[in-house]
């Protein structure tokens, strides 16, 4: 949610083409009516996202994991830590980096809409640092406006202000 939080302070150079890039993937898998079973569920699966961690932190963790593999006892200096990859590692990290991104600028947004609090990352924070999840969160007895109170109403709704947010648009296929 750190995150998540973060992306609502970009300037509107960074966000409008992930909201524009997000919803030509939404529409893709709307149309192919694969919203659940597509490989870009990743992208709609709202309760994961919010159980997840930043990809970058997995894999830096995995990075020094296998650092440590070949070299016991080693560490990062002053926590810096340099490695290149390319190929099919390098594709997977870079598409669920565009994933997570595109996911927490949407629900940002999506947040802000459903509870008209441009504040409720302070309140959802304040929640995890009593040691709440998400779910805990949206259960407790806290106002959200417009927010359904439990994980699956909650990526019901969320899928349902999507095709309000992405309509199909008549001059252009969906295919």
């Amino acid at each position: 949610m750190d995150e998540t939080a973060a992306v609502l302070m970009e300037p509107e150079n960074l966000a409008g083409p992930r909201i524009s890039q997000f919803g030509d993937r939404y529409r893709k898998l709307r149309a192919s009516g694969s919203l659940s079973t597509a490989p870009d569920n990743a992208l709609v699966d709202l309760p994961a996202f919010f159980a997840s961690t930043h990809p970058g932190a997995e894999r830096g963790r995995a990075l020094i994991a296998a650092m440590q593999k070949e070299n016991p006892g080693a560490t990062p200096k002053e926590g810096m830590m340099i490695r290149a990859s390319s190929g099919p590692e390098a594709e997977k990290f870079a598409e669920s980096a565009i994933h997570y991104y595109l996911q927490a600028t949407l629900t940002a947004e999506y947040l802000v809409a459903r509870t008209k609090d441009p504040a409720i990352f302070a309140r959802i924070g304040a929640a995890f640092g009593r040691g709440e999840t998400m779910a805990a969160w949206l259960a407790n007895a806290e106002p959200k406006g417009e927010l359904p109170r439990d994980l699956n109403a909650l990526q019901d709704d969320w899928l349902a202000w999507l095709d309000q947010r992405f309509p199909i648009e008549p001059d252009r296929p969906e295919s």
